[in-house]
């Protein structure tokens, strides 16, 4: 929307339902601002990429790419299997990219798990974050200062155990 001079901000909603915000951002116009500063470290590049996952989800409302749509009200939940599975999610960026910060909006994460990387979609993927289980999830991951390129993104952890996100974003150098 055009630049606006503004004190206080008010968020309404129609619903007479549950309502739950997770983040409002607000940013100062900055007049000096070219369109090239514009795409920058805060712009999602996950954004309607493509996102697989080889394990069944819960139901067909709970589907990969349902954590690459920018959407915080849907997400991707895959069955957990047994102690014996791997459950795995792929993204796929359609380039290679400096990486410079990941944040996970966890609905529920109740293992251990791995991020990994990798520039090629037969290449060998190398780990760059082991999380741990999460008690209550309010705020989203983060791994930050991540400093390395690649195209393919990897979330891994054993089945048996419930684990599912809202929204998996990837912010570029």
């Amino acid at each position: 929307f055009p630049k606006t001079k503004a004190r206080y901000i008010m968020f309404t909603t129609e619903s007479t339902g549950f309502c739950s915000i997770f983040e409002l951002d607000i940013y100062e116009y900055n007049e000096n601002m070219k369109v090239e500063d514009e795409i920058q470290s805060d712009v999602n590049i996950a954004l309607g990429k493509t996102a697989t996952s080889d394990n069944r989800p819960e139901n067909q409302t709970y589907l990969p790419e349902f954590a690459i749509d920018g959407d915080i009200l849907t997400r991707w939940a895959p069955m957990p299997g047994t102690a014996d599975d791997t459950i795995t999610w792929v993204l796929d960026l359609g380039q290679v990219y400096e990486l410079d910060s990941i944040s996970i909006s966890f609905e529920s994460c109740q293992s251990e798990f791995v991020i990994e990387i990798c520039d090629t979609a037969d290449g060998e993927y190398k780990i760059i974050e082991e999380g741990y289980p999460l008690d209550s999830v309010v705020e989203p991951y983060e791994i930050t200062n991540i400093g390395q390129s690649a195209r393919y993104i990897r979330y891994r952890r054993a089945g048996g155990a419930w684990g599912s996100f809202y929204e998996f974003c990837v912010y570029a150098k």
